[in-house]
């Protein structure tokens, strides 16, 4: 049973929420961000991708509940830090910027189209999605509280 001294094990995060996971997710901004994201994944070891079929075509409504949905993923505390793949600048820094208001290591790379091996080989970008997992791999889990329900 949960009472007031129930506590579990999580990652804490910079604004205060815990996740039990620590997930460095590489995240498409639409469709055609898909394969190099999942290169990346494929590519270098601690990393996860999380491709969809959405972000082009969509307008209005639809194309808001799609920057939430991918500002959501991205701001879930169970993310330790999140690389953004996208082929639109503007659209690319709206997801960013949105997910680094929670405090945690987020970058966007617009080279969709030309993301491959090149990254897990060591160049420059390569390199510092490793430092996003060796940061999240530097977390430790400790205990937190859970969240109470308001009665």
């Amino acid at each position: 049973m949960i009472n007031s001294n129930t506590t579990f094990w999580g990652y804490r995060r910079e604004n205060g929420r815990v996740g039990v996971r620590n997930h460095v997710i590489i995240l498409p901004l639409d469709d055609l961000s898909n394969a190099a994201c999942e290169a990346v994944a494929h590519n270098i070891k601690g990393t996860m991708a999380i491709p969809h079929p959405y972000g082009r075509l969509q307008f209005g409504e639809d194309l808001e509940l799609h920057f939430r949905t991918l500002i959501g993923a991205g701001s879930n505390p169970n993310v330790a830090a999140v690389v953004v793949i996208g082929i639109e600048e503007g659209w690319t820094k709206r997801v960013v910027d949105a997910i680094a208001k929670t405090g945690k290591p987020v970058t966007a790379e617009r080279r969709a189209l030309r993301v491959n091996l090149d990254l897990a080989k060591g160049d420059a970008y390569g390199e510092f999605v490793l430092s996003l997992i060796a940061e999240s791999e530097g977390t430790k889990k400790a205990p937190a509280a859970p969240i109470r329900r308001k009665r």
